[in-house]
């Protein structure tokens, strides 16, 4: 089953490889996936472009584990980690396995969601290549001075917002274009 660890945001590197740490020390026959989306963004400062890492959700981070007590008890020594999400019952809260298949969908091989591009035309656009063309939801919103695409995506039941890099060019000839995904976006 998945879990939900909540910890402190801007930690979560430093929480994963404590946990593999820990893992490989003390019991490594405990069977467990960690799973910590990331996504490429444009970070803009002082009209200076720079491409940064970022977590998916910031604060969250997944472990497959059926013996997610054990977890919970090394995890307390840990600086910056809070807690596993519990329910009303203090029963551990899970994970569907459909939420965590369609966040790895946009994924590459590292776990990061690089950036997708697009071509751009009123408010419809076409996702050419990237992580996007695999995405099934909606885009909400696109910025382009920060090359970000506001998608929704279902997390522990709930539907939360994130943003994705995109680069949106403007479409310059009307042809079609072989395999492109078109999405509508709301302009605001």
């Amino acid at each position: 089953m998945w879990h939900t660890l909540f910890v402190m945001s801007g930690v979560e590197n430093h929480v994963v490889s404590y946990l593999q740490k820990q893992v490989q020390t003390f019991d490594n026959e405990v069977p467990h996936e960690i799973f910590y989306p990331t996504r490429k963004l444009v970070h803009l400062n002082h009209g200076v472009r720079t491409v940064v890492t970022r977590a998916l959700f910031p604060g969250y981070m997944f472990i497959k584990t059926e013996e997610i007590a054990y977890f919970k008890k090394i995890m307390q020594r840990c600086t910056g980690f809070l807690t596993i999400l519990q329910d009303a019952d203090l029963l551990f809260e899970t994970m569907r396995q459909d939420e965590i298949d369609a966040i790895r969908v946009l994924l590459n091989e590292f776990g990061e969601i690089e950036f997708s591009s697009g071509l751009a035309e009123n408010n419809r656009i076409r996702i050419v290549s990237g992580p996007l063309r695999n995405y099934c939801g909606r885009i909400l919103k696109i910025n382009k001075r920060e090359c970000r695409a506001k998608i929704h995506l279902n997390l522990l039941g709930k539907e939360i917002f994130t943003y994705v890099g995109l680069n949106a060019l403007e479409k310059i000839e009307d042809e079609d274009i072989e395999g492109v995904r078109d999405f509508y976006f709301e302009r605001k």
